[in-house]
């Protein structure tokens, strides 16, 4: 079973396939999770095929800019009813040019999902200091944050967090997410 949200790299350690990483350089995003029955014959290649042709019998057509928003609301969501919400909210500070500040993409810069405490991380992935999408997809999203991003949901708000539980918080201007920071993120 590949879980949503896996990197190429977690992909490739699941299955014990270091090649799986070389194999699959311009395909993230692309590998569907699933659960897959795999024979002991399987080369890396038939896995990468496996993976990719599932994409296309599931998802079928997406442009490339839907799936990079789709893998951000993919590791910034944790719920399903919250991502079409989360998508509108990155959708709207595209649509104004606000830096997306997402924390995900510094992680995946950084090759862990360790919280992030340095906004300025250099990179190209960073949208803290980079305006619009990242370059690639930084996971492999699941269904329903690909529906999420095809159609994100109008909302008020503008920010959103999650407390240590897991749930969502959402705030229509800084001052009210400030607010949430203070009273759910701050031991």
């Amino acid at each position: 079973t590949i879980p949503e949200g896996f990197r190429r790299e977690q992909i490739a350690a699941r299955l014990g396939k270091p090649d799986f990483v070389m194999k699959t350089a311009t395909l993230e995003g692309k590998l569907f999770p699933d659960t897959y029955l795999l024979p002991t014959y399987i080369t890396t290649d038939g896995i990468v095929k496996m993976m990719t042709d599932n994409f296309k019998r599931k998802v079928g057509e997406i442009d490339n800019d839907t799936l990079i928003l789709a893998s951000l609301v993919e590791r910034e969501s944790r719920a399903p009813d919250e991502r079409p919400i989360i998508a509108g909210i990155l959708r709207k500070r595209l649509d104004q040019d606000w830096p997306l500040q997402v924390d995900a993409t510094i992680q995946y810069a950084k090759g862990d999902w360790k919280p992030i405490f340095d906004t300025k991380y250099p990179s190209m992935y960073n949208t803290y200091l980079h305006r619009g999408l990242p370059p690639t997809p930084i996971c492999n999203p699941g269904l329903s944050a690909i529906k999420a991003a095809q159609n994100p949901q109008e909302s008020p708000y503008w920010f959103y967090l999650h407390d240590a539980k897991g749930g969502v918080h959402f705030a229509k201007t800084i001052e009210e997410h400030n607010l949430n920071v203070d009273k759910y993120l701050k031991p």
